[in-house]
């Protein structure tokens, strides 16, 4: 699979998110991103920003029932999304839209859904990361993807990095007599 520039919203991961960094490793719940999606970023963005991502992020579901596709993938590019806003002209006052053309993008290093703003200033929208798909672990060991006693559908269950320790790692549950007192 391509590399997918994906549009993470600033509420949702307030929210919900986890904090990652550049190279991180992550499992994200992605939907292809629709036109309505992608007219709305089109005007702080402009449409050759926007036209480039190709997902996004959620952790909710989704009104128009779409089911979001885990993709485990390794964090190549992180952009902070601001925008100015103001309400509609005879909308309320209280409802604030993204303002056209004043999109901006900065780069980061690490985000977890709180970025600084100030006062008058553009406001925080959300990040455009661009993640590198990561084949599933069950497809990386030959051995597990060879056995025969496996099927296919069970291979493709397998969740990555999942493992059960050995009875020799697992912690005593009563400690050594000398920690008891």
């Amino acid at each position: 699979m391509r590399r997918v520039r994906i549009w993470l919203e600033n509420w949702e991961w307030e929210c919900c998110g986890e904090p990652f960094s550049l190279g991180s490793e992550v499992v994200w719940g992605l939907i292809p991103m629709g036109d309505e999606l992608r007219s709305w970023l089109a005007t702080p963005l402009g449409a050759d920003a926007v036209t480039a991502i190709t997902h996004y992020e959620t952790h909710h579901a989704d009104g128009d029932d779409v089911e979001p596709t885990p993709t485990r993938g390794r964090v190549d590019s992180i952009d902070a999304v601001y925008w100015k806003l103001a309400p509609h002209r005879g909308g309320d006052p209280r409802v604030l839209y993204p303002i056209a053309s004043t999109g901006a993008l900065e780069s980061r290093e690490h985000a977890d859904g709180w970025e600084p703003e100030t006062d008058g200033g553009p406001s925080f929208g959300g990040y455009i990361v661009e993640l590198a798909p990561l084949r599933q672990a069950w497809r990386r060991f030959g051995r597990l993807r060879q056995s025969p006693r496996m099927s296919s559908d069970c291979r493709a269950r397998v969740m990555p990095y999942s493992f059960q320790p050995s009875e020799r790692r697992r912690r005593p549950a009563v400690p050594p007599r000398q920690q008891r007192r």
